[in-house]
């Protein structure tokens, strides 16, 4: 079963992972990746703060997770923050003939993500807890707990 601790040590593998992501780089490549990396941190920041109930942030995260998603179209993080900013629009729309189209796409960007680069944990674990508490519907509560476990599972080792 996953725990809230797991969620903890996750908050904190994702800043420790774009620190080391930051050392690592050098020259104007360097420079670049460094650029990405403050620019993903923000809206990742705003994603989160979203997450709290902030609608000032869902819009800014929306719109750095579009900027982000159009520079670095394949980058597996990215495309599942994309995704499930998606499922949050479509679950907060009172517009009801968008809930399904938006939805289908978010959970559609969600598996791109993962497929895209299956070992990411960052990218699994926003697919999992973005899916988790979907409806039934959905079918999504047996390949949400896979990723989520799956991410528990490798985190204590990541972070080492």
């Amino acid at each position: 079963m996953f725990k809230l601790s797991s969620f903890l040590l996750l908050a904190l593998l994702f800043p420790a992972a774009t620190v080391f992501a930051q050392s690592t780089q050098t020259g104007a490549q360097g420079k670049d990746q460094n650029a990405f990396q403050k620019k993903l941190s923000q809206a990742r920041a705003a994603y989160f703060r979203d997450l709290q109930g902030d609608n000032t942030a869902g819009k800014q995260a929306t719109k750095d997770f579009h900027a982000l998603l159009a520079a670095h179209p394949h980058n597996s993080v990215v495309m599942a923050y994309s995704g499930s900013l998606l499922l949050l629009k479509a679950a907060r729309t009172w517009a009801f003939w968008n809930k399904r189209n938006l939805a289908q796409q978010g959970l559609a960007e969600l598996d791109k993500a993962v497929a895209a680069d299956p070992s990411n944990l960052e990218a699994r674990f926003i697919r999992g807890a973005s899916t988790r508490h979907l409806p039934f519907f959905f079918h999504r509560k047996d390949q949400a707990e896979h990723d989520l476990t799956y991410v528990a599972l490798r985190a204590t080792e990541a972070v080492k």
